[in-house]
């Protein structure tokens, strides 16, 4: 499973492996290099720890998109 997030400065997207976020405590979008909130980042670890307990064992191949939209 994938995490995607779209920078909001420069509209690129990327993903990381769910997986790799558990091991992370820093990210930044890969083409302005505007990190990602570490507040941000805890609250997923958080969230997705909740749903893949047992990933490693997993047989669904769906794909987690989370995207975050700046409301005025």
């Amino acid at each position: 499973m994938t995490i995607e997030f779209t920078c909001l400065s420069c509209t690129r997207t990327f993903a990381i492996p769910i997986s790799d976020l558990f091991k992370t405590d820093y990210l930044s979008c890969i083409c302005c290099g505007k990190p990602v909130p570490i507040d941000l980042i805890n609250s997923l670890q958080h969230v997705c720890r909740s749903f893949s307990l047992d990933a490693e064992n997993s047989t669904n191949e769906s794909l987690w998109h989370i995207r975050f939209i700046e409301k005025d």
